[in-house]
């Protein structure tokens, strides 16, 4: 029996992306044998939600590298589009507190690594040179000599905490190894790949591009899937009657849902004001009175939420912030990815200030406002979060070239784009097919077979 090996660490997307989508069970149905690799201490919540027959969890201790090791690191991840480094540094010394001079040493490295490595075939070769030759885990290794894997799945190939090692491992024993990605937008912005595996699965066209222009990665050596979890979107049986959908968040039929997805983050406390903007506009009437606004926190930031419960014309989204399983990066668990699926079903439209929910909603056919403007106050970040979709952010850039939502500059743009498009949802669907068909695609309830065909094809 052929066995297959996949990562999962940090337990906050990784089972949403992948191990939620089915492709466990047709991989068990196709005769291999799988092992869930994971850290120690999440090995007990995997085991309750995966372990079964064909199916073992095994955890090893957390991976610690010297400490030179983890500079080298962190300083390929500095190899990124410059402003959206210069940005992450600000955040760091205007929200976290990290030292004024650390941040100005910081932005120094960002400019030379992403105007220098970036770019550099060579150097980017000799950094994954010397990480093929560095083993800082022995347990690691000792789980490679037990198991012997036929086949390598590290789930998400910019992981560098536990997923580059596990790749590197496979290389040094000689097993194959395929590698998927958290994000879409995680080749472009996040410095480059420290191991290249032997093929990679990726959920776009876009994301092919970017493996090939930014990490160099050779492109009959690419595979592109799609979204797996996205298959869940394309199960009718999993929409509630929109009656029932409403009385179980308390709210009116007869209204008109507006979703807003929160992003949380650094910009949490700001997006809470957003939620008194819109009471203030539908009580001044500038925006119709069957409109209710749909407040769904971030999962890992649903602190201070009271603020919004004297309000009236918003109610907010039941998220849970449990799952599994590390303490401050939990996932919302499958009733909760079944509810936000129902939230953006059967929402006029999704207003937010950006994550991947815009692409959710894009791909069920959503209307779309994006604020770029502070809450009530000015933001205290000298890079101010909206500036993502102002140029600041690479990935989101490409996005608003296909022009298929608003960015709305001022609560009266925002006010404007709301009676637009409850006025005709229409508006701009030539843009969100673009989108559509350029970051999301394919989209057709099947990118877990194309990923099992894939694994089960690079079996030796």
């Amino acid at each position: 029996m052929k066995t297959i090996c996949i990562t999962s660490s940090g337990g906050r997307t990784i089972p949403r992306y992948f191990l939620r989508s089915g492709v466990l069970q047709r991989l068990v149905a196709g005769g291999v044998k799988v092992i869930i690799l994971v850290l120690e201490h999440d090995r007990e919540a995997y085991e309750r939600e995966f372990a079964g027959d064909g199916i073992d969890v095994v955890g090893i201790p957390e991976i610690l590298p010297p400490a030179w090791f983890s500079k080298l690191i962190s300083f390929s991840r500095s190899a990124a589009h410059i402003k959206i480094t210069r940005w992450m540094q600000w955040v760091n010394y205007s929200v976290f507190g990290v030292p004024y001079w650390k941040v100005k040493r910081n932005i120094l490295i960002s400019y030379l690594l992403g105007t220098v490595l970036f770019i550099a075939r060579n150097i980017q070769w000799m950094v994954r040179f010397i990480v093929l030759r560095v083993s800082p885990s022995q347990p690691l290794k000792n789980f490679f000599h037990q198991y012997h894997p036929d086949l390598v799945f590290a789930t998400s190939a910019m992981n560098d905490i536990f997923d580059v090692f596990v790749l590197a491992e496979a290389r040094r024993c000689g097993i194959k190894s395929v590698a998927g990605l958290r994000g879409w937008d995680a080749l472009s912005n996040n410095g480059f790949l420290l191991v290249h595996p032997d093929f990679l699965v990726v959920q776009s066209e876009y994301v092919a591009e970017a493996a090939q222009k930014y990490q160099f990665f050779p492109k009959n050596s690419i595979n592109v899937i799609g979204f797996p979890h996205y298959d869940w979107y394309k199960k009718p049986e999993l929409i509630k009657p929109r009656d029932e959908f409403f009385r179980s968040l308390g709210i009116d039929p007869k209204k008109r849902l507006i979703l807003f997805g929160a992003n949380g983050q650094v910009s949490h406390e700001r997006e809470q004001e957003f939620a008194e903007i819109f009471e203030d506009m539908v009580k001044a009437g500038t925006i119709p009175g069957d409109a209710i606004l749909l407040y769904r926190p971030y999962p890992t930031y649903t602190k201070g939420l009271e603020r919004l419960n004297s309000l009236q014309n918003v109610v907010v989204d039941r998220v849970r912030a449990v799952g599994l399983p590390t303490a401050g990066n939990p996932e919302i668990d499958r009733q909760d990815v079944i509810h936000q699926i129902n939230s953006l079903r059967h929402s006029e439209m999704l207003v937010t200030t950006s994550g991947t929910i815009i692409l959710d909603a894009v791909a069920l056919g959503k209307p779309v406002v994006v604020l770029t403007f502070d809450g009530k106050m000015k933001s205290p970040h000298r890079y101010p979060f909206y500036k993502v979709h102002n140029g600041l952010c690479l990935d989101w850039a490409e996005v608003g070239k296909c022009r298929g939502f608003q960015k709305a500059a001022s609560p009266g743009d925002w006010a404007r784009y709301m009676i637009e498009y409850l006025a005709n949802p229409s508006k701009d669907a030539q843009g969100r097919e673009c989108i559509l068909g350029r970051f999301i695609e394919p989209f057709d309830g099947k990118s877990t077979d194309r990923l099992a065909r894939t694994l089960f094809s690079l079996l030796p």
